[in-house]
C-alpha cells in the first residue's frame, strides 16, 4: 500500500475513489467526525501498516475539518504513525470556495491544527480569514 488517506466529505471521497481506483492507495471515508467504533477500526488498521506508510487526512478548511484532524491525529499517533494534511493548506483552496470567517473561528482552526501536530499549517491558518468546504 502506497498510502492511507482519510476523507471527511462523501462527494470528495467518491470522486477521489473513482479517480484512483487502480492505485494501491487505501482511501477511507470518515463521514464527518468518526465515531468511537470507526476510530477503533482505524487504529487496528494503522497498527498493521509499516510506519513508513504515509497517513494523510483531507478535510474541510474550517473549524470542523481541523477538529476532526485533531481527533484522527491521536489515533494515528497511537499507532506509531504521523498524520499529515492533504490539500488542507490555505493555498490549496481556490478563491471561489473561500468564505469569510470570524477571527474566533480562525483561532479555533489554528488550535486544532496545533493539536494535530501541524504547526506550520497552524501558522499559515493564523494569517487567513476564510473557511472552505470541499463540496463548496
Amino acid at each position: 500500500m502506497s498510502l492511507c488517506l482519510t476523507i471527511e466529505n462523501q462527494t470528495t471521497f467518491h470522486v477521489w475513489a473513482r479517480q484512483h481506483c487502480d492505485s494501491d492507495a487505501l482511501c477511507i471515508y470518515t463521514a464527518g467526525m468518526p465515531s468511537p467504533a470507526w476510530r477503533a477500526m482505524y487504529l487496528r488498521l494503522l497498527s498493521e501498516l509499516p510506519v513508513s506508510t504515509p497517513v494523510l487526512h483531507w478535510g474541510d478548511v474550517d473549524e470542523g475539518g481541523f477538529r476532526i484532524a485533531s481527533v484522527l491525529s491521536r489515533c494515528v499517533a497511537e499507532s506509531g504513525h504521523a498524520l499529515r494534511p492533504w490539500r488542507m493548506r490555505p493555498s490549496d483552496v481556490p478563491e471561489s470556495l473561500r468564505r469569510a470567517a470570524p477571527t474566533r473561528t480562525v483561532e479555533r482552526m489554528v488550535k486544532y491544527a496545533h493539536e494535530a501536530g501541524w504547526t506550520d499549517l497552524a501558522q499559515e491558518l493564523a494569517g487567513t480569514k476564510f473557511v472552505a468546504e470541499q463540496e463548496g
